[in-house]
């Protein structure tokens, strides 16, 4: 059996209080800064860990803002380690997309798909495209993100409502949800 573990307080503090975190494809750890003035960033911070792989003894460097403001949204980590997000139940982001990509620290506006993410669910589809739910009219329905070619498309329709549910992704690469206000699931 597994012990438990144990927490351990970092040797350095982050810049500012912190949130949604992503860990990217090279060990770093990115950080939201959870509420710059009321506005859940723009500002987001970077964790690297020390030479020995320690995040303990890591440091923090702050990151280029984000295009909009966002608490509770939408993201995924694509397969070529740029950072998906859309959404966002609260700020400036909630009918936007943005990629950030940490090879250059800059962060790139989606073409605007005309509908409302807000505090959407999303996965990552086995060709690396994102479907994301909409949370706008019958909270049934999807667009999908291909990040080869930055465009929107529709996706597929639920059959039950998304909305403040949850999904999770299966070793078989389906997506499998309980229906909100439901004991119904799907796949």
């Amino acid at each position: 059996t597994a012990g438990a573990g144990t927490w351990a307080p970092l040797a350095h503090t982050a810049p500012s209080t912190v949130g949604h975190m992503h860990l990217l494809s090279d060990g770093t750890v990115m950080v939201q800064n959870d509420n710059d003035g009321g506005t859940y960033g723009p500002a987001w911070y970077l964790l690297t860990p020390d030479s020995a792989g320690h995040y303990a003894n890591g440091t923090w460097t702050t990151l280029a803002p984000a295009s909009y403001t966002r608490l509770f949204f939408a993201s995924q980590l694509l397969k070529d380690g740029r950072l998906f997000m859309a959404g966002g139940e609260y700020g400036t982001g909630g009918t936007t997309g943005e990629i950030y990509d940490p090879v250059t620290n800059t962060w790139t506006t989606l073409p605007n798909p005309g509908h409302t993410f807000s505090d959407a669910n999303s996965e990552m589809l086995p060709d690396g495209r994102v479907m994301v739910a909409l949370v706008e009219g019958t909270l049934r329905n999807t667009l999908i993100y291909n990040p080869a070619t930055n465009a929107w498309s529709t996706g597929p329709t639920c059959n039950g409502i998304h909305n403040e549910s949850a999904w999770v992704k299966l070793p078989d690469d389906s997506i499998l949800m309980v229906d909100r206000l439901s004991t119904n699931a799907e796949r």
